[in-house]
């Protein structure tokens, strides 16, 4: 089985998701399968799993997704984030467009 497609809708409010790989046994073959699966962690994917037919017997994360600010937060100092978003919160609610707040120029 290829790696599966998110299902963010239903996922989205739980945070992070994580890649999985997996080894399963097809209930209806017994074939063994090897494949890789996207879950919020591990007891969602032995439940998407279960749900295709499918009886878990290993499941490791592959890698955890770091967010959208991951290298934002690695390259910029806490204390320029801290200022850029004081200063970006006094523009705003000063009535600025944020495409003006933004401006560097």
């Amino acid at each position: 089985m290829p790696l599966m497609s998110r299902n963010r809708s239903t996922d989205e409010r739980l945070g992070q998701w994580s890649a999985f790989t997996y080894v399963a046994r097809n209930n209806k073959t017994g074939e063994k399968i090897k494949a890789n699966i996207d879950a919020s962690d591990e007891a969602a994917a032995a439940k998407l799993l279960t749900d295709r037919g499918l009886s878990p017997l290993e499941i490791t994360v592959l890698r955890e997704d770091p967010g959208v600010f991951s290298n934002f937060k690695s390259r910029v100092p806490t204390k320029e984030r801290v200022i850029f978003s004081r200063q970006l919160s006094t523009l705003i609610n000063a009535g600025l467009p944020l495409s003006q707040s933004l401006n560097t120029s």
